[in-house]
């Protein structure tokens, strides 16, 4: 119709159907868009190469602002921590940058170097990082393992064999790293389990 009519633009008229339908629905139905794919498979696949940090874009003073740093990461490591701002990134203002312009300078190839500089506290910090792996842990425990702070510790009680384990989200790793942490506590006398969702 939209052709032999009016002849908006195509991107347009699918845009708006698809805004118009999944409105009314609930709050987590969303659409992925082309070129919001790659952000999308790096968050199921569960790795990416990169620092390890999950970024927003601050509405009000329009600033790139650290949500936190991911676990066992450079940024983790590095003392990176939530509420930092990113002012730069190798020495190059943010200024004006979209969200996924500064994720795209963040990341680049496994091994290589890039420098955040970071407002915290009305101080600029430097921080040197190298771009690793990162692992996106969807398996977590319920505090980490005091003898190892790599793993979780998934005991809520030891003794009576009561075991908890949060999965944050799904990804292509969820249900392996479930049945393998299940083998592991069934062979240290599980006898209850607390799955948090």
């Amino acid at each position: 119709i939209n052709r032999q009519t009016v002849r908006l633009p195509e991107e347009l008229v699918v845009n708006e159907l698809m805004r118009g339908a999944l409105e009314p629905l609930d709050d987590f139905t969303t659409i992925i868009w082309p070129q919001e794919t790659d952000e999308f498979d790096k968050h199921t696949r569960g790795d990416f190469v990169g620092v390890g940090i999950s970024i927003v874009k601050n509405r009000k003073s329009d600033e790139i602002e650290v949500v936190s740093p991911l676990e066992d990461t450079p940024a983790y490591r590095a003392g990176i921590q939530a509420g930092d701002i990113i002012t730069q990134v190798n020495g190059e203002t943010l200024k004006g940058f979209s969200l996924n312009k500064v994720v795209d300078t963040i990341t680049g190839p496994k091994d290589t170097m890039v420098t955040l500089t970071i407002r915290r506290d009305g101080k600029d910090l430097e921080f040197p990082l190298k771009r690793a792996l990162v692992k996106i842990q969807s398996v977590k425990g319920l505090r980490r393992d005091p003898a190892n702070e790599e793993r979780w510790d998934h005991w809520l009680d030891r003794d009576l064999g009561i075991a908890y384990i949060r999965i944050t989200n799904f990804q292509k790793n969820t249900v392996e790293d479930v049945k393998n942490l299940l083998s592991e506590l069934e062979a240290k006398n599980l006898k209850g389990l607390v799955l948090d969702l």
